[in-house]
């Protein structure tokens, strides 16, 4: 008769952590835990409203999404690799690509960070910019000129 207690207690218990569990993933998800390696010369760019723009070391970035702003910008130099790899770090799905006087513009989407904007019937959360070793990365968009 004891037994029986202490199964459904620990049933619950396991109910309980499962349900934690998937709350925190959730919340990671939300891109509240996240940061992106890049070169160490990268810049980041926190576009605010009425044009007023910080800028920062992206080293000294940890959380993208603890901006209250409409955009961030990010500049860096690398190659087509440097794309790649950005777009493998947000586990982001390419939606479409563009090129615009020389340069080459990736629209992708990731589910770790919680801003997007909907263009060619996608929906997309990541923009980059890439010419000549030159890559500008964009949340939800890219802001300003490439």
């Amino acid at each position: 008769m004891i037994k029986m207690p202490i199964i459904i207690f620990m049933k619950r218990l396991l109910v309980f952590l499962s349900i934690c569990a998937l709350l925190l993933g959730i919340r990671l998800g939300n891109g509240i835990i996240f940061t992106v390696q890049l070169p160490k010369d990268a810049v980041l760019y926190v576009y605010r409203e009425g044009g007023v723009i910080d800028s920062m070391p992206y080293t000294e970035v940890k959380f993208w999404d603890k901006f209250e702003c409409f955009a961030i910008r990010i500049d860096t130099v690398g190659d087509i690799e440097v794309v790649d790899g950005i777009f493998a770090q947000l586990k982001a799905k390419r939606r479409f690509e563009q090129m615009v006087s020389g340069v080459t513009v990736f629209y992708g989407y990731t589910p770790y960070l919680k801003k997007y904007n909907i263009l060619n019937s996608c929906v997309v959360n990541l923009m980059i910019a890439y010419k000549d070793s030159k890559v500008s990365i964009g949340y939800p968009m890219l802001a300003g000129s490439y």
